[in-house]
C-alpha cells in the first residue's frame, strides 16, 4: 500500500477531527445505525451488490471486521507518529490485537486491496475538493460598503454573511467601496475608507481583495480585478453604458427635475407607486440629437421590458416580479456619474462575483441585473436576500436606536467574537435533526456560544457525529426568510460567555492576564502604575474575582470599589435598620479580632455568627455586608471582596456605612 497516500489521508483526518471521531465512536461504541450506513457506503464504493453478499455471510463478516481493524491500525499508527504535533492523548485509543483474524492470508490480502480502494477513493475526493485547481467555479462574494463614518449593523451583518459563506466554500471575499456620492460632494475619502477597513479588521473579517490603507494619506489596491473604489472605475461604466445604448436597452431622459418632482407629488397624492412615466422612452434619434445639440441635460435610464421576471433566491425561494411594477431606473445621472444600481451590477460582472448576498430591501432591483446582463450577454450571479432586522414585530431598526451602528458595540466594551456570534444569529441559526429529546439532553444555552471558525465550519465534538446531528455549517438556505428580532439580552449573554472563555486561563497565561489588567485600568480609569503597586497575588485575585461577573468591559466600572471607598449604596430595607446596625457593629468587632484575614476565616466567622444568631438568614447577612463594603447587594463572594480589600479597609468601610447610611 502507498504509505504516502495513507499519510495524506490521515493527516486530513487528524486536522479535521471529523472522520477520526466518527470511526473511533464506531469502533468503541458499536453504534448499529452508524455501522450499517458506513458499511453501505463501503459497498457502494466497491460496487458490491448486497444480494450477492448475502449469499456468502462469512465474506460479509470478514469484510466488515477487517475494514474496521485496518482503519483502526492506521489511525493508531498515524497518531503515534504525530502525537506531539497534534497534541492528542493516545490513552483514549485502546488498540487490541485480534490474532485470529489473520489466520487466512487470502482473506487478509483481499481486505488490504479493499482498504486500499477505500483510501484512494477518499483521497481523490479530498484532493478534488481542496485542490487549488477546482473543477467547479470558485465562489466569489463581495461587500459593497458605503464610504461613511458610520458602519451600520445591517451592513455589517451583510458583510459577515458574505465572509462566512466565502470561507465555508473556500471562496474569495472582496471589499468594494461605493464612494461616488462622496466624490460628488467632494468629501475626503481616506478617513472613511480607513474607518471601514479598521472595523472589518477589528471584527476579524479579512478580505482577499480590496483597497488597503497603510496610513491616512496612502491608498493601495490589493487584488487583480481592481480598482476597488467605484470612483476610479468610471471608464468601465462608460464602456458598458455605450454598449447598452447601441443595443437599444436604455435611453436618454431629458425631463427636468421640476417635471420629475411634479410627477412624484401627483403619484404620492394618488397613493400610487413612485416611478417614471416613460415620457422620453420613445423619442426618435433625430429628437434626441436635437436636444443634445441644444445642450439639454439628460439622464440615461434602463428600458424595462414587458412581461415578468422570475428567479430563484437562495433564501427567499422562487420570486416572480411583474415588470410593469418596476421603474425605468436611472443608470447615469445628468452630471455623468453612474448610479449605485448600475455600478454594482457592472462591478459584480467584472469582478467575477458568483453570489450576491445582500438585504431584502434590494429584491425589487434584482430584475435590473437580468435586464442589464441580458443586454450585455453576461451570466447572472446567484442571489440571496437577507431579511430585515427589527426591534419587534412592528418596529424596524432605525438610526434612533443604540444598536443602529457598530460604534455602539466598540464604545460599550463588547468583544468582537461576541458581536460576530450575535450578528450571525440575526437571521441564521444552525439546524439540528428534529429530535427534540436528544436536543434537550445534549444541548444547552452555552451551545450558542460560537467563535468565527466554528461559525464557518463545525462546532463541538458532539455536533460532528454524522448521524446524530446535522453539522453546524453556515448555509444560505438556513437563513430565515422573515424579519429577525434583535434581543439585547442575547447579546449580553453571549458577550459574558465570550469574556469568560477569553480569560479562562488568566491564572496560567501571562499574556492573558496582562491584557485583562490593561482593560481593567482602561475602563476603571485608574493609573496602571498605581495598580502595579498591589502585590501580584492581589492583582491576580482581583482579576479572577471580576472576570466571571463581566457582561461587557463597561462593567469594570462597577468594581471600582476594590480601589475606592463607595459613596453610593443600593437601597436597603429601612424596616430592619435596628437589626442591621447591630449586625454591622458585631462584625466590626469580629473582624477586628481575626488574626488571619483570608477568605476561609472570613467565611467561617460569618457562618458561625449566623448559626449563633438564628433565625438570621444567610442572604440577609451576606447582602448587608456586601452592600456596606462594595455598595452593591449582588456581586462576587463576600470573602473574596474582603480579603482583597484588606482587614483594616474592610473595618473602615463597615464603620463608614454605619455612620453615613444606617445612622443618618
Amino acid at each position: 500500500m502507498n504509505f504516502e497516500i495513507i499519510q495524506i489521508f490521515f493527516k486530513y483526518l487528524i486536522e479535521n477531527k471529523l472522520i477520526l471521531y466518527c470511526l473511533l465512536q464506531l469502533l468503541n461504541n458499536g453504534n448499529a445505525l452508524f455501522q450499517r450506513l458506513f458499511f453501505k457506503y463501503i459497498l457502494n464504493i466497491l460496487k458490491i451488490k448486497k444480494k450477492k453478499l448475502n449469499q456468502n455471510k462469512y465474506l460479509y463478516i470478514y469484510i466488515y471486521i477487517y475494514i474496521y481493524i485496518y482503519i483502526y491500525i492506521y489511525i493508531y499508527i498515524y497518531i503515534l507518529l504525530n502525537i506531539k504535533q497534534y497534541q492528542i492523548n493516545y490513552n483514549i485509543i485502546k488498540f487490541k490485537k485480534k490474532k485470529h483474524f489473520y489466520q487466512s492470508k487470502f482473506i487478509k490480502n483481499k481486505i488490504v486491496q479493499i482498504l486500499k480502494l477505500i483510501i484512494i477513493k477518499m483521497y481523490n475526493k479530498i484532493i478534488k475538493r481542496f485542490s487549488t485547481i477546482q473543477s467547479k467555479a470558485q465562489i466569489r462574494v463581495r461587500f459593497s460598503a458605503q464610504s461613511t463614518d458610520n458602519f451600520l449593523l445591517t451592513d455589517y451583518r451583510t458583510a459577515l454573511y458574505n465572509y462566512l459563506f466565502a470561507n465555508k466554500n473556500q471562496g474569495q471575499f472582496i471589499l468594494r467601496i461605493q464612494d461616488i456620492e462622496s466624490v460628488k460632494k467632494q468629501k475626503s475619502l481616506q478617513k472613511q475608507i480607513k474607518y471601514i477597513i479598521d472595523n472589518l479588521n477589528f471584527y476579524g473579517l479579512k478580505y482577499n481583495e480590496g483597497p488597503q490603507i497603510e496610513n491616512i494619506d496612502k491608498y493601495q489596491e490589493h487584488g487583480p480585478l481592481g480598482p476597488y473604489l467605484q470612483s476610479q472605475r468610471t471608464s468601465i461604466y462608460q464602456k458598458y453604458i455605450k454598449e447598452m445604448l447601441q443595443n437599444g436597452d436604455c435611453y436618454c431622459c431629458f425631463c427636468s427635475s421640476e417635471r420629475l418632482q411634479k410627477i412624484e407629488n401627483q403619484q404620492v397624492q394618488n397613493k400610487q407607486a413612485i416611478k417614471y412615466d416613460k415620457h422620453c422612452r420613445n423619442l426618435t434619434d433625430s429628437q434626441i440629437q436635437q436636444k443634445i445639440q441644444n445642450k439639454e441635460k439628460f439622464q440615461i435610464r434602463i428600458k424595462v421590458p414587458l412581461g415578468e421576471t422570475t428567479f430563484t433566491d437562495l433564501i427567499q425561494g422562487k420570486i416572480q416580479i411583474n415588470n410593469q411594477q418596476l421603474n425605468d431606473q436611472i443608470l447615469i445621472y445628468s452630471n455623468g456619474y453612474p448610479t449605485s444600481v448600475f455600478t454594482n451590477i457592472i462591478d459584480d460582472y467584472t469582478m467575477k462575483i458568483s453570489h450576491v448576498i445582500r438585504g431584502d430591501e434590494f429584491i425589487n432591483f434584482t430584475p435590473h441585473y437580468f435586464f442589464i446582463y441580458d443586454s450585455l450577454n453576461f451570466k447572472v450571479p446567484q442571489f440571496a436576500h437577507i431579511p430585515q432586522i427589527q426591534i419587534n414585530e412592528n418596529e424596524k431598526l432605525s438610526n434612533n436606536q443604540k444598536f443602529y451602528s457598530l460604534n455602539y458595540f466598540r464604545e460599550n466594551g463588547y468583544l468582537p467574537e461576541a458581536v460576530n456570534n450575535f450578528v450571525a444569529f440575526l437571521g441564521w441559526h444552525p439546524k439540528y435533526l428534529l429530535d427534540e429529546q436528544m436536543l434537550k439532553d445534549k444541548f444547552s444555552k452555552k451551545e450558542e456560544v460560537l467563535f468565527m471558525d466554528e461559525l464557518i465550519s463545525l462546532v463541538n465534538i458532539y455536533n460532528i457525529y454524522f448521524f446524530t446531528f446535522k453539522n453546524l455549517q453556515f448555509k444560505l438556505d438556513q437563513i430565515q426568510q422573515n424579519y429577525t428580532q434583535l434581543q439585547q439580552k442575547k447579546l449580553l449573554y453571549l458577550n459574558k460567555q465570550h469574556i469568560k472563555s477569553k480569560y479562562e486561563n488568566i491564572s496560567t497565561e501571562i499574556e492573558v492576564l496582562e491584557e485583562f489588567k490593561e482593560k481593567l485600568c482602561q475602563y476603571m480609569d485608574i493609573d496602571r502604575n498605581e495598580f502595579n503597586k498591589l502585590s501580584e497575588q492581589n492583582q491576580l485575585q482581583i482579576c479572577n474575582v471580576i472576570k466571571d461577573f463581566l457582561f461587557t468591559y463597561q462593567d469594570f466600572k462597577k468594581f471600582i470599589y476594590f480601589f475606592q471607598q463607595p459613596t453610593q449604596f443600593q437601597t436597603i430595607n429601612k424596616t430592619e435598620q435596628k437589626n442591621q446596625i447591630k449586625i454591622i457593629k458585631d462584625f466590626i468587632y469580629i473582624f477586628s479580632a481575626l488574626k488571619k484575614f483570608n477568605q476561609n476565616q472570613i467565611n467561617i466567622s460569618i457562618s458561625k455568627y449566623i448559626f449563633e444568631n438564628q433565625p438570621l438568614k444567610n442572604d440577609v447577612v451576606f447582602e448587608l455586608l456586601r452592600t456596606a463594603v462594595s455598595g452593591f447587594k449582588k456581586g462576587p463572594p463576600v470573602g473574596d471582596i474582603f480579603e482583597i480589600i484588606g482587614q483594616q479597609k474592610t473595618i473602615d468601610r463597615l464603620q463608614y456605612f454605619l455612620d453615613n447610611v444606617l445612622n443618618k
